[in-house]
C-alpha cells in the first residue's frame, strides 16, 4: 500500500481528497439534485403581451418604490430589431421565435428592458436562452448599465430581465409563479454590480 501522507506525496494526497469530494458532489454523496422544475413543458399559455405586463406587474409589487420600474412603454418586438432588443440575430428570431414583447423603461437614467419570448417549442426555447444569454448587449445603452441581467425558461417561453438587481431577481420570481415553478436555470449574464 502507498502512503500518500509521507512528504514526497502530500500533492496526491491533496489531488485524492479534492477527487473524492468532487466525485461525491456537495449534498453529502450520490447524484447531484436537479434544480426544481425542468422548463420543458408548457405551463403559460397567452399571448406574450399580455403574459409580460402581468410578470411586470407582480415583480413591481415585490419591490420598494425605489427598485420598480417606473414609466414604461410596452410593444412587440419584430424581427428586425431582435439583434437589439435580444441579441438575437434575424435569422435565429425567424428560426426560432413565433413572438416576442418587451417593456422598456422611457425617460429613465437606469438601463431596464423586460422581454417574453415564445418560442416554437422548447428545445428552441432551450437555443434562444443560449444565444440571448451571448449575444444581448448590455452596453447598448448610451450612459448608463444595467445591474444585472439574466435569462430564464419555461416551456417555449424565455424571461429576458435587464435592470437594477432587485427589479432583475423580482421579474425572474414573477416569472417562476406565473408557470407554476417549472423553469429551467435562471442564468445572470451580466453582473455590473
Amino acid at each position: 500500500m502507498i502512503n500518500l501522507f509521507s512528504k514526497n506525496r502530500a500533492p496526491l494526497a491533496i489531488l485524492a481528497i479534492c477527487l473524492a469530494v468532487m466525485l461525491s458532489g456537495c449534498n453529502g454523496g450520490g447524484a447531484a439534485q436537479a434544480p426544481s422544475g425542468s422548463g420543458e413543458g408548457d405551463t403559460l399559455e397567452g399571448a406574450t403581451d399580455a403574459l409580460l405586463s402581468d410578470i411586470v406587474k407582480a415583480a413591481d409589487g415585490q419591490l420598494p418604490e425605489s427598485s420598480r420600474m417606473g414609466a414604461s412603454s410596452e410593444r412587440a418586438i419584430e424581427a428586425d430589431e431582435s439583434q437589439y432588443m435580444l441579441g438575437l440575430s434575424t435569422d435565429d428570431f425567424g428560426k426560432y421565435v413565433t413572438e416576442a414583447s418587451a417593456s422598456t423603461g422611457m425617460l429613465s437614467t437606469q438601463a431596464h428592458e423586460i422581454a417574453l419570448v415564445k418560442c416554437k417549442d422548447a428545445a428552441a426555447a432551450g437555443e434562444v436562452k443560449k444565444l440571448v444569454a451571448n449575444g444581448f448587449d448590455p452596453g447598448k445603452w448610451i450612459c448608463v448599465r444595467p445591474e444585472k441581467a439574466l435569462v430564464a425558461d419555461s416551456g417555449s417561453y424565455v424571461l429576458l430581465a435587464v435592470s437594477n438587481s432587485a427589479f432583475a431577481d423580482a421579474a425572474a420570481k414573477s416569472f417562476a409563479e406565473a408557470a407554476k415553478d417549472n423553469v429551467g436555470e435562471v442564468v445572470t449574464f451580466y453582473d455590473g454590480e
